[in-house]
């Protein structure tokens, strides 16, 4: 085996960056962005500050490469693919829960974007980019659902953000704010009663302002 090799598939150098990146959500999750240090990380990691210089140069790059290894668009891009044939609102329920079980394995990254996402700049800055690249995936799916006529015209990215959103809420408040006659799954399952409701393609535009899909 090549001496850079770890397990014959990983170089000792990418290990090394994993476990940066690693440390790097442990420490900004507990200590959060803003007060931690070079130094927290690498200790975390038991790397010193010279060799993390290496593989990150600023705190802003550890944080780019904790939300690209960390967060859920990668798992929402190959979910849709896998099931985006099953009826609209079978998928959009099963999609949901997937999110919240996401969330639920990744409940680090989200504890730091809600703890200095509109105080830092930036982890402002990659709560943006990570919304701006995973709006669209999530999106794509509630347009063609509409263009197949499966769904009503509506604006999507209300859709997409309320349910995001509510899911994103609901994870992230349990133990402060837990739910009281129904478990998570419950509680999805009948949000999404709610909003299939509204985009059956059968409801009419009783208001007369429904926006079309965008």
């Amino acid at each position: 085996m090549s001496p850079d090799k770890t397990d014959g598939r990983i170089t000792k150098g990418e290990a090394t960056r994993q476990r940066l990146v690693s440390a790097a959500l442990r420490v900004f999750a507990e200590l959060g962005f803003s007060r931690a240090t070079i130094k927290d990380i690498g200790a975390a990691a038991d790397v010193s500050p010279a060799l993390l210089y290496h593989y990150f140069p600023s705190k802003e790059d550890l944080l780019n490469a904790v939300v690209e290894r960390f967060g859920p668009i990668g798992d929402v891009r190959r979910f849709i693919e896998q099931y985006e044939a099953l009826p609209a609102a079978e998928f959009i329920r099963k999609l949901a829960r997937h999110f919240y079980d996401l969330l639920g394995e990744r409940l680090d990254l989200v504890r730091i974007f809600l703890r200095e996402g509109t105080s830092n700049g930036s982890v402002a800055d990659a709560w943006r980019g990570m919304i701006q690249r995973g709006l669209p995936v999530i999106q794509g799916y509630f347009l063609r659902q509409v263009l197949m006529g499966r769904l009503r015209p509506h604006n999507t990215e209300v859709t997409v953000r309320a349910l995001s959103t509510t899911i994103i809420m609901l994870r992230f408040s349990e133990n402060v704010f837990p739910l009281q006659t129904l478990t998570g799954y419950q509680f999805i399952d009948e949000f999404i009663d709610n909003l299939m409701v509204g985009l059956r393609p059968d409801i009419p535009e009783i208001f007369g302002h429904n926006a079309a899909a965008s």
